[in-house]
């Protein structure tokens, strides 16, 4: 809060035009030329909000609002059924047991700022993709309409767990670098692409320091699947909770493997979701975790 004598009618101007995007030039103009509020704008004491406003609507948009009149969804997701299990794959490693304890994952979690190249082991990549994703054993059925089987390791809004995951591979020991969708059902790998060359995974990634990763675990989501209209526009909310939900699981999951993790939003949305194979514009990339080996190299 900031108090200025026998300016109180000029920031009242300045916060009714900050709720939408102006011009510098134009807060001057309202206030005045020689106004203590102005002589603080051209200082860059004071700035114009332009952000908030954005971030009112945004949320507003995804706050009430009666779900989609469309028909019911089917018992289980046939299509997604039909492209997980009809289509070569590769099968992954039995899952190992994580080390150690959720106390001593939850105190050694950090966000890697470098890697160093080395390769992570496949087996080590089926755990944390088993511990963090895959559906119990028991059941493997839908547990509601329009659900893809299994209870899985983290909540959905629902029961519906929208939220996929597809890999950029690039140092996974025994596994060819490339694109690939992970079908949590069968815990197998779907190819989808060739290798994406390190300068172009860089770039895909907004530069970010990540020379030397291992593999990059996007979370991606078909913003058209029938099932979320139960929810109306606050399924966006709840598709993010989700994808924040599995980042977790993943980097607590790293954590206790010793594995390098970064989880990352800052990336170049259309072009990752096109080397992924999306199809847009419904189908998008949420969040990243990137993972790879630090320290002596070893994950």
């Amino acid at each position: 809060m900031l108090t200025l004598p026998d300016a109180a009618e000029a920031l009242r101007t300045v916060a009714v035009l900050a709720r939408s995007p102006v011009e510098d030039e134009h807060l001057r103009t309202a206030v005045g030329d020689g106004n203590l509020v102005n002589q603080l704008l051209r200082e860059a004491v004071l700035v114009p909000d332009l952000l908030t406003p954005d971030l009112v609507a945004l949320h507003a948009a995804t706050t009430s609002g009666p779900p989609s009149p469309v028909a019911s969804p089917p018992v289980a997701d046939l299509p997604r059924e039909v492209r997980d299990y009809g289509e070569p794959s590769v099968s992954l490693a039995p899952p190992k047991k994580l080390r150690g304890s959720l106390a001593e994952a939850l105190t050694s979690r950090r966000s890697a700022r470098a890697f160093t190249g080395g390769t992570v082991p496949a087996d080590d990549l089926s755990t944390l993709l088993a511990n963090a994703i895959r559906p119990a054993d028991v059941p493997f059925l839908p547990t509601v309409s329009g659900a893809p089987p299994g209870s899985r390791p983290y909540p959905s809004a629902g029961a519906l767990f929208p939220v996929e995951v597809a890999l950029l591979t690039a140092r996974i020991g025994g596994l060819a670098p490339g694109t690939y969708r992970y079908a949590p059902g069968g815990h197998k790998l779907i190819p989808h692409g060739g290798e994406v060359s390190a300068t172009r995974l860089r770039w895909l990634l907004n530069d970010h320091p990540v020379d030397g990763l291992a593999v990059v675990i996007t979370f991606t989501c078909d913003l058209s699947a029938p099932a979320l209209a139960k929810y109306g526009a606050k399924a966006y909310r709840m598709i993010l909770l989700e994808a924040g939900h599995l980042a977790q699981n993943l980097l607590l999951a790293a954590a206790s493997l010793g594995i390098a993790a970064l989880p990352l939003c800052g990336f170049r949305d259309d072009d990752l979701a096109a080397e992924l194979g999306l199809c847009g514009p419904h189908e998008v990339v949420l969040y990243a975790v990137v993972l790879g080996t630090s320290g002596d190299g070893q994950p």
